[in-house]
């Protein structure tokens, strides 16, 4: 408790706006539009995609309280100062309350909704920009539990964090066409100096039953980013360090299978491309002003954590197919069906990824980071409204593919039966920089057989694993 009792007795002052060398904060949202999905009875998450963004300087925010008997104190950073917010605005260790209005109007205009929701500064932090931090120190989340008794919030200068109350309760919009305007509270606005054309936003949305679709009027989340990244590439020259590099291989592919429809005979698979070390892979995507691209970049992280450089890695592109719908890094891997002479004989198609540590396949490796952070490719990977992200393969870890995912698989309808191999290669382009290229290619052989409509596939063991 005596960090606590320093902080609450160092003279802070109280100050209505923010100095010139504070932060110059700004709401904005990430697409003009958004179609959320109702979740059955209990209504739909009002997750709008708009985010506070944190320019000049970070913004810092220290909460605690001496004990439970006392209020929560709390000050933010301000120009070298810790400066006091008014008593009793921060009652807990949750966030900021009421930070934004939201209102939701019908298509008549009239009000359906409206909704104050706690504000968590470090709720899905993003860089908004290339030239920007490459990491930040602050914590991600905001505490709920009520014998909490200190809490640090932070936005990095260069990044955003979304205004989305991540523990709000669904809400109940039928399924329509609406407009939501989000405002930051006016107690806020003062006391951060934010003007008023930076505090708003508004976004067109669409409620929708069943999967979520784009409105027909073609105004969906594929509408421009106004949070598009800046078109500059990072700050400085592209620096490519002789350490901290990772080192992409393949494994042999696996659960193979033919499946058999309307289209044709098709062999599926899984595959893995692992990170063996000893650093990360990082990428780093900032939208383009259209909605289907970003541009890429590979920064490469000593064992602490520090950017040591970086270099272009190509694009990140949005894949809509279902089992997908996030973003992928492209000429990330690509799979093919030799004969067995090598040459190709067909090839599936997908060449992008989302980088998820799915796989714990080495974590004896140099670098191996037992607890990685990006093991869910529904969120490490972005949905279609976001304005940049940061996708990982931890030393150590794959990202697996599985075998009923889009585009695991070779049409063979016209394909002979024999002998062949099926190859996985990871950076096949060669865009990604590692520590070694020659151990990117793993293959595979297997029987094809029988006849179309009825074909089969016979995959002897690879050494002594049967799969």
């Amino acid at each position: 408790m005596l960090v606590v009792s320093v902080l609450l007795s160092a003279g802070c002052t109280p100050g209505r706006t923010a100095s010139p060398g504070g932060p110059r904060l700004a709401l904005v949202a990430a697409s003009a539009a958004v179609t959320l999905q109702r979740q059955g009875a209990s209504g739909v998450d009002l997750d709008l995609d708009v985010h506070l963004v944190a320019d000049g300087a970070p913004l810092v925010i220290r909460a605690a309280r001496r004990s439970y008997a006392e209020p929560v104190a709390a000050f933010r950073r301000d120009g070298g100062r810790d400066r006091a917010l008014p008593d009793g605005l921060v009652r807990n260790f949750a966030g900021l309350p009421g930070f934004v209005r939201v209102t939701i109007a019908d298509g008549g205009g009239a009000t359906v909704r409206t909704l104050e929701p706690t504000f968590c500064p470090g709720h899905r932090p993003v860089r908004r920009r290339p030239s920007a931090p490459g990491s930040s120190p602050y914590p991600v989340r905001c505490s709920t539990n009520p014998f909490a008794l200190g809490a640090v919030w932070g936005i990095q200068a260069g990044w955003s964090a979304s205004v989305h109350d991540p523990v709000g309760a669904p809400v109940d919009l039928p399924p329509g066409a609406y407009r939501a305007r989000i405002e930051i509270a006016q107690r806020y606005r003062d006391l951060f100096g934010i003007p008023a054309d930076k505090a708003s936003a508004g976004v067109a949305l669409t409620v929708a039953d069943g999967p979520a679709a784009a409105p027909a009027d073609g105004s969906g989340p594929a509408a421009v980013s106004p949070l598009r990244a800046n078109p500059a590439r990072p700050s400085g020259p592209a620096v490519v360090p002789a350490a901290d590099r990772p080192d992409l291989r393949a494994l042999p592919a696996g659960g193979m299978s033919v499946t058999h429809d309307a289209g044709g005979d098709h062999l599926t698979f899984f595959a893995t491309v692992w990170n063996a070390g000893p650093a990360p892979l990082v990428i780093d995507g900032f939208r383009w002003e259209e909605a289907g691209a970003m541009d890429a970049y590979q920064f490469f992280l000593d064992d602490r954590g520090h950017t040591t450089g970086w270099a272009p890695a190509g694009v990140l592109q949005w894949d809509e197919r279902d089992g997908h719908r996030h973003w992928h890094l492209a000429d990330f891997a690509a799979y093919r069906l030799l004969d067995v002479q090598y040459r190709p004989v067909a090839d599936s198609g997908k060449t992008g990824f989302c980088l998820s540590s799915t796989d714990p396949i080495d974590l004896t490796v140099p670098g191996a980071n037992w607890q990685p952070a990006s093991t869910d490719l529904r969120v490490g990977c972005g949905g279609r409204t976001v304005a940049s992200l940061r996708e990982v393969l931890d030393a150590g870890s794959g990202d697996t593919y599985r075998q009923d995912l889009p585009g695991q698989s070779f049409d063979i309808t016209a394909v002979p039966n024999g002998d062949y191999w099926v190859e996985v290669a990871a950076n096949p382009a060669h865009r990604l920089v590692e520590t070694d290229l020659s151990n990117n290619v793993s293959r595979r052989p297997v029987v094809l057989g029988g006849k179309p409509g009825a074909r089969t596939v016979l995959v002897p063991p690879y050494e002594l694993v049967d799969s």
